[in-house]
């Protein structure tokens, strides 16, 4: 972990893909990093000296906030983003011991069907996913001849554009930790949206930033 205040910075990792199996396509890294601190976090809120703790009998609230896209292989299409991997994984972890949140744009299209399908699928609350007129992000992904990847992100897809909205920030209000990046924040309007929703959680909310380098 790096730490500055009030925000903890998780180290640099390709949100791997998270596949409709019953397992994470996730790279071990990326999959360890990421279930890892939310483990950590749901075991641990309750006992935390330097945050107060959820409230007895109330479950925590995580969110997911930024990018939900579908990584394209030769072979297949796998559900990704880091904030949505985090989000399934939380709520994974949870079960019935959080609430988990998704808080990003699909388009009316089949892929964002099959998003907010998997979301559902994972038990992530989808109230503020917000279906844009903009395609559902995905990534072509290429392999070389020894197996390393190659990424093309495609421009202004839904999760470019995620309306602020009183829904998005009455959830904001109630948040306990909040996953994001830097990827998330690459067009105007998503940007305005992540830095109000972090700068609206109450002051003893988590919020952990996916620094993509």
């Amino acid at each position: 972990w790096i730490e500055i205040p009030m925000i903890r910075v998780l180290p640099s990792v390709r949100s791997g893909p998270w596949d409709a199996s019953p397992h994470p396509a996730t790279s071990a890294s990326n999959a360890r990093t990421e279930s890892d601190s939310v483990l950590w976090f749901i075991m641990e809120m309750g006992d935390f000296s330097m945050q107060p703790p959820v409230p007895q009998g109330r479950r925590p609230v995580i969110v997911g906030l930024g990018e939900a896209l579908w990584d394209v292989f030769p072979d297949r299409e796998c559900f990704g983003g880091a904030p949505a991997n985090f989000a399934c994984m939380a709520s994974e972890l949870g079960g019935d011991r959080a609430e988990v949140h998704m808080v990003t744009g699909v388009g009316d299209d089949d892929r964002g069907r099959r998003a907010l399908d998997v979301l559902h699928e994972r038990r992530v609350h989808t109230s503020c996913v917000k279906t844009t007129g903009h395609p559902t992000g995905h990534v072509d992904v290429t392999l070389d001849d020894h197996g390393r990847p190659d990424y093309a992100i495609a421009a202004d897809a839904a999760w470019d554009h995620v309306p602020w909205a009183e829904g998005v920030a009455e959830l904001a209000r109630r948040t306990d930790l909040v996953c994001f990046g830097t990827l998330g924040q690459r067009a105007s309007e998503s940007r305005k949206t992540v830095r109000a929703f972090v700068g609206s959680t109450p002051p003893s909310a988590f919020r952990i930033l996916d620094v993509n380098l």
